[in-house]
């Protein structure tokens, strides 16, 4: 569970433990070529201000997914709230998906 308060979170692509990840159905490991929050996208991570109650878009783009992935088995995003001194992962898991 995720409990953002307002303040500045941070997304990260790929940053050791911070580094969000996406395993299909063969378990295969992939990691994000660009990530994107609000209206920036970067390569490394994002951080942007977030407002509670608000809707906060976000864009995780992997590179050389296999073609046959049909879904995928866990999507796991890291993030850390400065405000708060605290990250949260969340996991989504048994995604349909086509490529």
């Amino acid at each position: 569970m995720c409990d953002l308060v307002d303040g500045d979170p941070t997304l990260y692509a790929t940053h050791g433990s911070y580094s969000n990840k996406l395993y299909d159905h063969n378990g295969n490991e992939y990691q994000p070529s660009s990530i994107a929050m609000g209206n920036k996208t970067k390569g490394t991570y994002i951080k942007n201000k977030y407002i509670s109650g608000v809707v906060a878009k976000g864009k995780v783009d992997f590179f050389n997914v296999d073609k046959s992935t049909n879904s995928i088995s866990m999507l796991e995003l890291s993030i850390y709230n400065y405000v708060t001194n605290k990250s949260s992962r969340i996991k989504f898991r048994n995604v349909p998906l086509s490529l």
